[in-house]
């Protein structure tokens, strides 16, 4: 074979093969729609309320003697409350099984 010959083949060769691979790489894809994103969710927990419920006024260390009132001999006794509707006792509400008698009741709202 000549020269010629061989450089020609040799340029038909390399042509070719880069012929074909520029045809292959300029094809153009077609055009495709962007892939559509479902629109953002919000991931913060959702706010929890606590009720907290107010302390219970805090009470005399006294306010018990306000259930009991001093008797004819000076002794605490648990007080009577006198009522249109029946007496009874102030710390339970009991009623009273006795009905005092006119003169020993001490005409006072509070003692």
């Amino acid at each position: 074979m000549s020269r010629f010959a061989v450089r020609f083949a040799t340029v038909f060769v390399l042509w070719s093969c880069l012929g074909f691979a520029g045809l292959a790489g300029d094809a153009k894809p077609a055009k495709q729609e962007p892939e559509q994103l479902a629109p953002p969710r919000q991931t913060s927990p959702p706010i929890t309320y606590y009720i907290v419920p107010a302390a219970p006024p805090r009470l005399d260390t006294r306010a018990a003697w306000s259930l009991f009132g001093v008797d004819q001999t000076g002794r605490f006794r648990p007080r009577v409350v006198l009522s249109p509707y029946g007496s009874y006792y102030l710390h339970n509400g009991e009623p009273y099984p006795w009905t005092p008698e006119p003169r020993l009741v001490i005409p006072r709202t509070s003692d």
